[in-house]
């Protein structure tokens, strides 16, 4: 009787092993699923090359960036820099959700009048913040939305509001 016992023990505990381990494969292979990532810029049928910070947009005509604002003839601008700008948007991503308390927006440069920036492509809008404090991205949210965003791109919004960055330097200069 001890024998039979021992074996129905034996044969229990092995398939307990068995079940644990089956178990332990089957939750890493669900740890492996990947989160989607969601693009803050998603192209248009038109895929136009264009962008907008504030009151002027920078567009790509025949190959070379423009800046235009409405107001005067278009303005030949730098097409290394706006073609890595452009580019660095494409690759906007939806980063971890920093903050839903609208109180809080301020903390990370979102909802300041004097300092707003707002950037639209293809129809989209979001509002640039600060500079994140490990200078590993930058915060952002939908225009007018009710999350702040971290960004893995670094954006200053002193320097993109200023027209003159934009602008093509003289060969002179």
């Amino acid at each position: 009787m001890s024998n039979k016992k021992n074996w129905w023990l034996l044969s229990l505990a092995l398939v307990v092993i068995v079940l644990a381990s089956v178990n332990k494969m089957w939750i890493k292979e669900e740890s492996r699923v990947e989160v989607e990532v969601k693009k803050v810029f998603v192209e248009n049928d038109k895929k136009e090359e264009v962008f907008c910070i504030n009151n002027f947009c920078l567009k790509k005509i025949e190959g070379k960036w423009w800046l235009e604002n409405g107001e005067e003839e278009a303005i030949e601008a730098e097409n290394e820099l706006v073609e890595i700008y452009f580019n660095k948007l494409m690759e906007m991503e939806y980063g971890e959700v920093v903050s839903k308390n609208e109180t809080n927006f301020f903390e990370f440069g979102i909802g300041k009048e004097e300092e707003v920036l707002i950037l639209e492509m293809w129809g989209k809008k979001v509002e640039l913040g600060s500079i994140a404090s490990d200078y590993e991205g930058s915060y952002f949210r939908d225009y007018q939305g009710d999350r702040i965003y971290k960004s893995k791109i670094i954006f200053d919004k002193e320097i993109m509001t200023d027209k003159n960055y934009w602008i093509k330097k003289s060969e002179e200069e």
